[in-house]
């Protein structure tokens, strides 16, 4: 291995930028939790098809064509636009980056292909270490870990659902073979912290 490069999904992304699987309930989801941070740091929130979870059931697929407007925005309770400080409306309208959307995942696509596809987007075009907040589904993180996680180590991201709003730290690494010039990712061991919430069966 010749080159190494350590990303934190910690944080704030250096270019001002959360991800996010596209259902427009994760990304509603998204913008209440992090609706002051995202107005106060003038950030955007990019759609990555490739965060798109596994299951063939309705309601992992978008009901609505891309690109979203406001108007397919849902309508937010009084508490909660209190809280947000504006409506998922002006939210949608004003921090979603949608050049990376392209709908509703193909059925002829495949899980290993999107966490390949989000992996080499993660790293395109940049050799400094950024902090990343990824939001997306359960069953996603679990292939992921079962993908880059070392095969060796048992970790409970491997077989456990992360509960819901939990939070969980981790050092990715691209690596680069000498003589081949493959590139492989792996999600560093040593890094891993629980920061919010639980693993259950």
């Amino acid at each position: 291995m010749n080159e190494e490069e350590r990303w934190e999904k910690k944080g704030q992304k250096s270019r001002g930028q959360n991800e996010d699987g596209h259902p427009r309930r994760a990304i509603s989801t998204l913008l209440i939790a992090l609706g002051p941070s995202v107005q106060s740091h003038s950030q955007t929130i990019q759609i990555l098809s490739s965060l798109q979870e596994s299951t063939r059931f309705p309601d992992a697929f978008s009901l609505t064509s891309l690109p979203f407007s406001r108007r397919s925005s849902p309508p937010l309770s009084q508490l909660e636009e209190a809280v947000v400080g504006a409506s998922l409306g002006q939210l949608y309208a004003s921090h979603l980056d949608q050049n990376f959307n392209q709908g509703n995942k193909r059925l002829y696509s495949t899980l290993v292909g999107r966490l390949f596809a989000f992996s080499s987007w993660l790293f395109e075009g940049s050799t400094e270490r950024q902090a990343v907040i990824v939001v997306g589904h359960s069953r996603w993180l679990r292939y992921f870990f079962r993908m880059f996680f070392p095969a060796e180590q048992a970790h409970p991201a491997k077989d456990q659902k992360l509960s819901n709003c939990g939070v969980l730290k981790f050092d990715y690494l691209q690596l680069h073979q000498k003589n081949s010039g493959r590139v492989d990712y792996l999600i560093d061991p040593r890094s891993c912290q629980l920061l919010r919430g639980s693993f259950s069966p």
